[in-house]
């Protein structure tokens, strides 16, 4: 007796509910897309650019300045300007550094290798330095990313230019034993 009186009640309220429109519905599962090591790489690099883009107290100039970029690039390139922003990074990155060491008094440039990391941050320091000596930064950060993924510019000479300085310092590398953090 006590199941059927529940049911009525049920039922009622049910009827009450149709009436005013609010039918409970099932909930539709949510889909988690995997996300890919690739991907998570690209974001990490996104991520890294606005962090060097923000100035002290400029975070809201440097998201304008963000997404007029990738709006532009979006209008160039369609659905890949993800991936050929990165594949301008990729031709302005340093493979190398140098560790300025004074020994017996003269100053000795050392070239070491870099991380994957740090030599993406010195591409993308490299790409927002050269953008804001110009007038517009968001048009001249373009131009010099359309310029790198052709291969040509200032940001793939300085790259050239700073190669060739470890070519003529690869005599310094004996140094590097006194060096503290090694090779």
């Amino acid at each position: 007796m006590r199941l059927l009186h529940d049911y009525i009640r049920y039922a009622r309220l049910k009827a009450i509910l149709r009436k005013y429109k609010r039918v409970f519905k099932r909930k539709p599962k949510k889909i988690v897309r995997k996300v890919g090591i690739s991907r998570v790489e690209s974001l990490l690099f996104l991520n890294v650019f606005f962090q060097s883009i923000v100035a002290v107290g400029k975070k809201k100039l440097s998201l304008k300045i963000f997404v007029d970029l990738f709006t532009l690039l979006k209008f160039k390139w369609k659905t890949d300007f993800i991936n050929k922003y990165l594949y301008s990074l990729e031709r302005i990155r340093p493979l190398i550094n140098y560790k300025v060491m004074f020994i017996s008094g003269r100053k000795y440039k050392i070239p070491v290798l870099l991380p994957i990391s740090k030599s993406y941050a010195i591409a993308v320091r490299w790409l927002i330095a050269n953008s804001t000596e110009n007038g517009k930064t968001v048009i001249s950060l373009f131009g010099n990313i359309n310029s790198s993924v052709k291969n040509e510019g200032s940001l793939v000479r300085h790259r050239k230019e700073f190669h060739s300085i470890s070519f003529e310092n690869k005599t310094y590398i004996r140094f590097l034993r006194f060096l503290k953090t090694g090779f």
